[in-house]
């Protein structure tokens, strides 16, 4: 019996006397199941690369000595390191002579010498490849003698293969041998791998018990891995013999490698072979002689006799075929397993033929035979009987049969039901005899009947069935489907009746009977040809009966009982307000009756194309319990109706999340950069509307992280999430969708600056190097990591290969690094921390060979510019060759015959660095002569162009707009065109509050010669932007910006009346307040009933333009959403879900007076900084003292509010001398300055060496000028669609 393993927990049998490792108790710390792409990930991390290759080295030690103990010297034999017990070629040969059975001859038993141990390594070798026809590539015996355990690991792994698992791996590769093994021997556990599938222990649990049943615990833990993997080892090596080659610490390392496992699941091959064949034997019955699973199933005879005697007729042919008719029986056999079993050949039909097909495989074929079932066949199910070949009559019993003889193993199920009323049929049903199923059942109205018949869940042919049922009596009564559920009072109820076939007996009549009181007449219109309809309105609650009477005769087929309620008697009791539920959670809500049953309702919950329907599950009182479970995230609709009615709070939305329906579409790095953003591409269309969130564990995001939000505006979805890191460290991310952890959640992050680091020594300072001679550099990696433990990462190449590096700590934060080149050309060195460039890298460098002459290189012999200094390098072979004269150089114009200066430095290594500068443009000769003749290649020609020019860059963009409101976590962005300043390098530096440098990202543009510029700061304040051309100020340069806060959504706040329930016609009034949440954009949406009301939003005090008061006044009821965002990012609690009851409003009487579309979308300028200061300062309450600007705007539906814009602080009532004369309101104010003869406030100068009285009569007379005109600037500033500072 297969032990059913269950993710429950469970208390294990101690069955300490099989126990042959210590296991601990406490939960184990691998609790995660990384993919195979993980485990080759961890593989290449420090500290873990050789990890599976440790696992892989004790295995193989283990296999080799577990087959050396069958020797009478098992100890002399005993392996210790395969590195160096391989080295002598003694212990190989014996380990050949227990595989193969066969001695091996010419070994020397005490080698002493190199030689005889090669010697004895080379007669193993041609051993296996002359006597054991074993493949050996790449494997010789110098290699095994020097310890390289890729070889020796190799030669194991292939000693595994042909004599553990005894497959040649050919036409079949050893790992997909195993592989269908394992499946055909766990089909229920869907193996996809050898290493992560088997780490928590069950599959190999299962497997054992599938060897030897009944051995193992029922239900397991899968958290208890390793417990789990010791009890399988232990299980295996104490019943079936398998010795424990992998221990239950390797088993459960999501690190293990598939060669490792195969090795130890390998040796199950040996127990499962000797169960199959006892299985095998068994079942073909003494008749057939099986004694092997190679040669016996090559004419296919035998697996069709197995195969008939397992599933009896399903092959009837099978004792009729001949042996000479192989591939024939084969593909019946194959065609069989295929349509009747759903089984796949493993093996091809040639292979299974040859008598040389390994074992394995084969085992595989009949391993799936063994276990597979039989495959029901609905369409072979016949049907006869009453089932749709005519009409039947109202109360005629009917029957008919089911015949599955030919449809395989299955379950038969019958559904029945009217089509138009939904009423349930019920079905009887019987069995004559095996195969034959009798279904009898007996209508009750007319209509027309649907069956439903399904054998193992799938449609018979021609279902479903459609019966069509006839009342014989001639006076029908039409829509008696109406009459089934639950009618409420008052509700109007119309019929029809049909006396077409009867004889003409004038008009019916029709009553509601009440109990004794008096009927309730029904009204009667003739329609015409015997036809008439019938009206009636129950006037209260009970259970009357219809009655219809027609030629004075009571017709008492069409009697009905009725069931009438009163729907405004039922309430729900409402889930609360922005709770949400997870997918498979059970979501639960309340009905309320003061009288009639609860079962009277109807309760659907709708998502899309999905209806649920679901009844009351308990009631206690008057107060029932509804619950239902959704499988599908969402907003479900729950309507709960009377009738069709629906009932007092109904309907309402219940928002549906799955968290793990929320994935990432793109791989995170290993290492994340400073300043660098990286982009978190999310997928969560089907995860509901669950609301987003990042954290970092132990620390505040902001603090760690910049962080941005990113919407899919077609889908109306969260698509990505930006995050650009501020600090170097490791982190733990949760990212949680409405509080849950989505797939893979947390993630481990390690952040580093690559910026930080410094390169310094010969990489950093030459371009030209020696063939064979070192060269040698040091990194610094100071403040780009937490600590001194991680190493940069050198990767040099040069023309035609790669070069390796020596990296070594010298001091704390400082590595050196040598490499020595062997070729000579060109070499390019990429110095990367935390897998990417550090400043300077990638270097390219030249490298040159020592001769007896002289040669030159360098980019100084094929170009140069005027103005900037051009190099090269010589190399000679000696020092001093230049100051004593035996090497000249000379750089002369063609056409002026001038010669330029001309500087050389002796490296005192037989190389020189040179150096000239070019004035004018032009072609040039370079002349280098040793002993007064030309070396190669000169004299150099060249052609000089004309140098940098700084003052013909142009710079522009949105941070030099004069009014650009800049924000921290928002691009600041502008742009250098140097397309005519010439040649030359762009520097563009950002100094901050207490010299704090902000990052500067530059990157080329679409557009020749223009460099795109992004500013990114780190705190709020004025920095100062210089941007040099070639070490000079280009025009512009430089200029002071201003940064603002970000916005943060999450210290908005909103509340008030107006976001709850209320009546039409009532004023809807709340509050948002955007105090502490930086500068941003206020929206305010509305979505609902269209035109019903608009909202009016303003601040609350002109004082306090961070609070704003929202009004509105609905005209009409319904069901609303407000939706509040801040810089487009919901803000708590938004969506506001607002209902509104009562009756419809004159929209005439409602209206309110509306400004025009320029008053609608003017925006206000806010300087948050100015305002805080003014606040810490004592001035905002005497401000509030001055006249004060006013703002009130009526805003539309999809209103926007630029509360970044808003005035905090007026620089005419400012007393300080840096709120008077900011750059921003010098620039605001110099218009109406101008116009009013006024000077404008930048023509005050304070100069540092004016006393502070000189000072401040200077403010003094300065504020009593602009008081003057206080009056006409606020007249200007009320006309313009903008106020400023």
């Amino acid at each position: 019996m297969t032990a059913v393993v269950e993710q429950t927990q469970t208390n294990y049998h101690q069955q300490t006397t099989r126990y042959h490792y210590k296991v601990d108790t406490e939960v184990d710390d691998l609790t995660g199941e990384p993919s195979t792409q993980r485990q080759l990930e961890l593989a290449n991390e420090p500290g873990k690369k050789s990890e599976w290759k440790k696992i892989q080295q004790k295995t193989f030690t283990n296999w080799v000595n577990e087959r050396l103990k069958v020797t009478k010297a098992s100890s002399v034999f005993q392996v210790m390191s395969l590195k160096e017990d391989m080295a002598d070629g003694v212990i190989l040969a014996k380990l050949l002579e227990v595989l193969s059975k066969k001695k091996v001859k010419g070994v020397q038993k005490n080698p002493t010498l190199k030689a005889h141990c090669i010697d004895n390594l080379a007669v193993c070798l041609d051993f296996m490849r002359s006597e054991e026809n074993i493949k050996l590539v790449s494997i010789h015996p110098e290699e095994i003698y020097k310890g390289n355990m890729t070889i020796i690991m190799g030669l194991i792994w292939t000693l595994i293969q042909r004599y553990q698992i005894k497959t040649s791996g050919v036409t079949i590769t050893t790992r997909r041998v195993m592989m269908d093994w394992l499946v055909s021997m766990l089909p229920e556990w869907g193996i996809t791998n050898m290493t992560t599938d088997f780490n928590d222990g069950r599959a190999l649990l299962c497997l054992v018990d599938r060897i030897k049943p009944g051995i193992i615990p029922k239900n397991v833990d899968p958290t208890k891995r390793r417990q789990n993997c010791a009890l399988a080892i232990n299980q295996a090596r104490t019943h079936l013999k398998i010795p424990a080659l992998i221990t239950h610490d390797d088993m459960s390392n999501p690190n293990v490698d598939d060669l490792s496992m195969m090795t130890y699941l390998s040796e199950y091959l040996q127990p499962s072979s000797l169960s199959l064949m006892k299985w095998v034997k068994k079942t073909l019955g003494p008749t057939r002689t099986v004694k092997n699973f190679t040669t016996d199933w090559n004419d296919g005879t035998k697996l069709a006799a197995l195969l008939e005697a397992k599933f009896p007729s399903i092959l009837p042919d099978a004792n009729g075929m001949s042996p000479a008719d192989a591939r024939d029986n084969i593909e019946k056999c194959y065609e069989v397993m295929e349509q009747r079993l759903g089984i796949l050949p493993n093996l091809e039909i040639a292979d299974l033929m040859n008598p040389l097909v390994d074992e394995v495989p084969v085992m595989t074929l009949l391993t799936y035979i063994r276990y597979g079932q039989l495959s029901p066949l609905p369409d072979l199910v016949r049907m006869y009987g009453s089932i749709g070949d005519k009409p039947v009559s109202v109360g005629q019993t009917c029957e008919f049969t089911v015949d599955v003889t030919e449809a395989g193993p299955g379950k038969l199920y019958i559904d029945a039901y009217y089509i138009t009323s939904g009423t349930a049929v019920k079905v009887a049903r019987s069995k004559n005899g095996k195969y034959h199923h009798v279904a009898k059942f007996t209508p009750t109205e007319a209509g027309t009947i649907n069956f439903d018949v399904l054998w193992s869940e799938t449609p018979v042919p021609n279902s479903p069935f459609a019966v069509e049922v006839m009342d014989a009596h001639p006076v029908k009564l039409l829509g008696k489907e109406k009459l089934q559920g639950p009618l409420n009072v008052d509700q109007p109820i119309e019929l029809m009746l049909d006396a077409s076939a009867a004889p003409p007996a004038g008009a019916p009549k029709a009553y509601v009977q009440y109990g004794f009181g008096a009927p309730v007449e029904a009204a009667v219109v003739s329609l015409g040809d015997g036809k008439y309809g019938l009206r009636f309105v129950p006037p209260n609650e009970g259970v009357p009966k219809l009655h219809v009477t027609y030629g004075g005769k009571e017709m008492e087929h069409l009697k009905q009982d009725l069931k009438v309620v009163d729907y405004r008697r039922f309430s729900v009791i409402p889930i609360p307000e922005g709770k949400q539920f997870k997918t498979f959670e059970r979501v639960e809500f309340g009905v309320r009756s003061d009288g009639p049953s609860l079962n009277n309702l109807n309760i659907m919950a709708i998502c899309g194309d999905v209806q649920v329907p679901f009844n009351v599950e308990s009631e206690e009182g008057h107060v029932g319990t509804v619950a239902f479970t959704p499988t599908v995230a969402g907003v479900y609709s729950i309507e709960v109706a009377c009738g069709d009615r629906l009932v007092s709070g109904s309907p309402f939305v219940v928002d549906v999340i799955d968290p793990s329906q929320v994935y990432l579409e793109n791989k995170i790095p290993k290492y994340l950069h400073i300043g660098v953003p990286f982009e978190f591409k999310l997928n969560a269309g089907n995860a509901g509307p669950g609301i987003p969130n990042v954290s970092v564990e132990d620390r505040a995001l902001e603090d760690v992280f910049n962080c941005k939000y990113i919407e899919d505006e077609v889908r109306g979805t969260l698509s990505a999430i930006v995050l650009t890191p501020k600090e170097y460290g490791e982190f733990v991310l949760s990212l949680t969708w409405s509080g849950s952890h989505v797939t893979g959640s947390p993630f481990r992050v390690a952040v580093c600056d690559p910026s930080k680091c410094a390169i310094s020594g010969d990489l950093a300072e030459k371009k030209a190097y020696l063939v064979g001679r070192p060269i040698t550099f040091a990194i610094s990696t100071r403040d780009a990591w937490i600590n001194d433990n991680m190493k940069p990462v050198i990767l040099a190449r040069g023309p035609s290969a790669k070069l390796d590096a020596e990296i070594k700590q010298i001091e704390p934060y400082k590595f050196s690094a040598t490499l020595i080149p062997y070729e000579v050309g060109n070499h390019t060195f990429s110095i990367q921390f935390g897998d990417r460039d550090v400043p300077k890298s990638p270097i390219n460098v030249v490298v040159m060979k020592i001769g007896s002459g002289c040669s030159a290189t360098g980019s100084g012999l094929r170009q140069a510019y005027t103005g900037i200094p051009a190099t090269f390098q010589i190399l000679a072979g000696n020092s001093g060759l230049v100051d004593t004269g035996i090497i000249k150089i000379s750089v002369m114009g063609v056409v002026t015959k001038k010669e330029c200066k001309v500087r050389v430095r002796d490296n005192q290594n037989g190389m020189y660095d040179v150096a000239y500068l070019t004035e004018v443009p032009g072609a040039y000769l370079i002349h280098i002569t040793q002993n007064d003749t030309n070396i190669p290649g000169s004299p150099f020609k060249l052609n000089a162009r004309e140098g940098p020019d700084p003052t013909k860059c142009v710079m522009d963009g949105p941070a030099l707009q004069p009014n650009a409101i800049l924000q921290i976590g928002k691009p600041i962005d502008f742009h250098v065109d140097t397309s005519k300043a010439g040649n030359g390098p762009l520097q563009v530096k950002a100094v901050g509050p207490k010299g704090i440098q902000a990052r500067v990202y530059t990157s080329k543009s679409d557009k020749p010669g223009v460099n795109d510029i992004r500013v990114d700061p780190i705190r709020h304040g004025k920095y100062r932007v210089s941007t040099r051309f070639a070490n000079k100020h280009i025009p512009k340069s430089p200029f002071m910006i201003k940064v603002f806060p970000g916005a943060d959504p999450t210290k908005c706040k909103a509340y008030g009346p107006g976001l709850q329930d209320g009546l039409v016609g009532s004023p809807g009034i709340f509050i948002v307040e955007t105090r502490d949440a930086g500068a941003g954009t206020l929206q305010v949406r509305l979505h609902g009933v269209k035109d019903a009301f608009k909202i009016d939003i303003k601040p609350r005090d002109p004082s306090d333009i961070r609070t704003l008061e929202a009004n509105y006044h609905a005209t009409k009821p319904g069901d609303y959403l407000i939706t509040i965002k801040w810089s487009d990012v919901h803000i708590p609690g938004s969506p506001f879900r607002v209902r509104l009851t009562g009756d419809a409003l004159d929209q005439d009487d409602n209206l309110l007076s509306r400004p025009t579309p320029k008053e609608i979308l003017s925006t206000i300028e806010e300087h948050q900084e100015n305002y805080d200061e003014l606040e810490e300062t004592g001035q905002a309450q005497k401000n509030k003292k001055q006249k004060k600007t006013q703002f009130s705007a009526t805003l539309p539906r999809d209103a926007k509010i630029n509360v970044q814009d808003i005035p905090a602080f007026d620089p005419l009532r400012a007393t300080s001398p840096e709120d008077l004369f900011t750059e921003d309101s010098t620039r605001k104010s110099r218009t109406v300055s101008q116009r009013s003869n006024i000077k404008s406030s930048s023509s005050m100068n304070f100069n540092k060496s004016k006393t502070i009285s000189e000072k401040n009569n200077m403010i003094y007379n300065t504020h009593r000028k602009q008081q003057q005109v206080e009056e006409k600037i606020e007249k200007k500033m009320k006309k313009s669609t903008s106020f400023t500072n």
